[in-house]
């Protein structure tokens, strides 16, 4: 997943469907966890069709760029 220095902050979770034309899925909720507020924040992103590994890791490198 890259470098997460901030792991601690937020907790990504992943759910993963495989269609019969072998196409993936990836739907993503994203719970941000600030250590210094009480409050929840919730980033809940659209479901993203990646049809290579290569495009995911670029897509989930970006995500960590941005949080």
């Amino acid at each position: 997943m890259g470098d997460l220095k901030h792991f601690t902050d937020y907790l990504i979770i992943t759910y993963v469907e495989l269609t019969l034309s072998s196409k993936i899925f990836l739907h993503f909720t994203i719970l941000f966890l600030p250590l210094h507020r009480r409050k929840i924040d919730t980033i809940k992103l659209s479901t993203s069709l990646f049809h290579t590994e290569e495009a995911f890791l670029k897509y989930e490198q970006s995500l960590v760029r941005t949080y």
